[in-house]
């Protein structure tokens, strides 16, 4: 169908928006999203204060879940934030170029979780500083930074690092999908033409 150009351009800009009978279901993904790793660590801590007490080995809690609690409302702060800072620009991206797929979720969630832990735990962030870092490897001190170089235990601690951020990202950018996904061809197909 041949429309005029300004024609056209409007039902570009049309097609483009969020219909309104997404929203709803928009913002319980992201909610959703927030949650995830925060219940996942929730179940994690459960399950091993369970084992411990089923083994009898002594928590760490000695009755004060204070700590627990606390680790928990911290996480859901930071994956609120990364959802509203990075995961809420990232779909509207996703959207405006009909793009939102249940693998690009992940891979976008990814790196909402990972990105500003890698940035912000970057090793060689102040090099000129020349400073010599350790941490404690169990059985003894491990050094990690040595007069400002990275050693391989700083590179490894900061790669495990994002990961594990990246992979509670990978937790809300399921949970966003399973929430969000277009359940019927008519949606499904607005959101593919």
């Amino acid at each position: 169908m041949n429309l005029p150009e300004n024609s056209q351009q409007l039902r570009d800009s049309e097609d483009r928006n969020l219909p309104l009978k997404l929203i709803p279901r928009t913002i319980l993904a992201l909610i959703g999203a927030a949650l995830a790793p925060s219940i996942i660590a929730l179940v994690i801590g459960l399950v091993v204060i369970f084992l411990a007490l089923l083994t009898g080995r002594e928590t760490q809690q000695n009755g004060d879940w204070t700590p627990f609690i606390a680790i928990i409302v911290i996480l859901l702060v930071i994956s609120s934030i990364h959802v509203v800072v990075l995961g809420i620009p990232a779909f509207i991206v996703g959207w405006y170029f009909k793009g939102i797929r249940w693998w690009t979720s992940i891979v976008v969630a990814f790196i909402v979780g990972a990105l500003p832990t890698a940035i912000f735990l970057w090793p060689l962030r102040h090099p000129q500083l020349q400073t010599t870092s350790s941490r404690w490897g169990g059985e003894k001190m491990v050094q990690t930074m040595i007069q400002g170089v990275p050693t391989v235990t700083g590179w490894t601690d900061w790669i495990s690092a994002f990961m594990v951020m990246g992979l509670f990202g990978v937790s809300g950018g399921l949970v966003f999908w399973l929430i969000w996904r277009p359940r019927n061809r008519s949606v499904r197909s607005e959101q593919e033409q």
